[in-house]
């Protein structure tokens, strides 16, 4: 009965914090749809939405990364913390995200929010990740996109739009997450949208 309760609380916990990320978050709001590759991932698609708030961040090797340069690539923004469970669980599948369609034009970028280097270095040693991670001191970044919690996950078009996003944590390598960022690859290579 307790496990039950649990889950069903869980289940509550994450159906709120989908409402507050497509409520809160500055790029409007979101249409109703029942696009299923969406709908699958819990992911709230936004119709219409517009350019992505821009943001220059470190990397871990020092380089800097401009939202905007990436313009023409499909761009998987992940903000997320060490010291974040729910974040930590996910991780290893955006990994495999990035290795099983980093070669088809998708670009996975983790934001750190406001920890140390060095915790973050640890952190991407331990988990073997190859994408690449953003360092946001301040939260400047996080602070753009009206995120209310981490994970926080941005699915921006090749246009720079946003046009989906999820709060918590998702396997994002299950064969729903692949087909959800494999249709937004082809329907941008289309032309669609």
């Amino acid at each position: 009965m307790r496990r039950e309760a649990v889950l069903w609380g869980g289940v509550v916990v994450i159906a709120v914090g989908a409402l507050l990320l497509a409520w809160r978050l500055p790029i409007g709001r979101p249409a109703p749809t029942a696009d299923s590759p969406y709908a699958e991932m819990g992911v709230v698609r936004y119709k219409g939405a517009p350019q992505a708030p821009d943001f220059s961040l470190p990397t871990l090797e020092g380089q800097t990364v401009t939202l905007s340069a990436l313009r023409g690539r499909v761009v998987f923004l992940n903000f997320w913390a060490t010291w974040c469970p729910p974040c930590r669980e996910e991780m290893p599948s955006i990994e495999r995200l990035h290795r099983a369609l980093g070669a088809q034009g998708l670009v996975v970028l983790a934001v750190d929010v406001d920890e140390s280097p060095e915790r973050v270095v640890k952190f991407v040693k331990d988990f073997r990740l190859g994408f690449p991670v953003l360092l946001d001191a301040g939260s400047h970044g996080f602070s753009s996109y009206g995120a209310p919690g981490l994970p926080t996950t941005i699915l921006i078009d090749r246009r720079g739009r946003v046009i989906g996003g999820a709060l918590g944590p998702r396997d994002w390598a299950s064969d729903a997450g692949l087909a959800l960022i494999r249709t937004l690859l082809e329907e941008q290579m289309s032309g669609g949208r």
